[in-house]
């Protein structure tokens, strides 16, 4: 199960999609991806902050590569954005908790990576989110 954050615009998107809709069938879809284009920085500032073993190797044979790559920014329609990982270990590093791999109990502190990158770029994401409503209106002389 991966974690998610949801990162919320301060306007009422959800509106201006149906207004939009209004207007031409799908335009309305083109603030959600607006919105999830300008998560992509959050979703970039949180595998930043995921820890990092350079002695894990990304080529393992499961496929399960490395914490950091496994970051995205989702659409979650015109109303936000999601963080997603779908690396296992996201929400243990995110929340913390404890593994037992082999049956060894470890214990992983919280990184609260996905969620200190939401509070950081809260304001880019904000300004990347009204600059491309912005355009999208501007396009279509509304």
């Amino acid at each position: 199960m991966a974690h998610t954050v949801r990162v919320g615009a301060s306007v009422d998107l959800g509106g201006l999609a149906k207004d939009l809709d209004a207007v031409a069938v799908g335009l309305g879809r083109q603030v959600g991806k607006a919105v999830a284009l300008a998560a992509q920085p959050v979703a970039a500032a949180t595998a930043r902050s995921a820890p990092f073993d350079p002695e894990h190797r990304a080529d393992r044979p499961d496929g399960l590569g490395h914490l950091r790559d496994s970051f995205t920014a989702r659409s979650l329609g015109p109303i936000g954005a999601a963080i997603v990982s779908t690396h296992p270990a996201a929400p243990v590093f995110e929340f913390g908790g404890t593994i037992a791999p082999k049956g060894v109990p470890i214990t992983i502190r919280a990184v609260e990576m996905a969620h200190k990158a939401a509070v950081e770029q809260a304001p880019v994401f904000e300004a990347a989110v009204a600059s491309a409503v912005s355009r999208l209106l501007g396009e279509h002389n509304l």
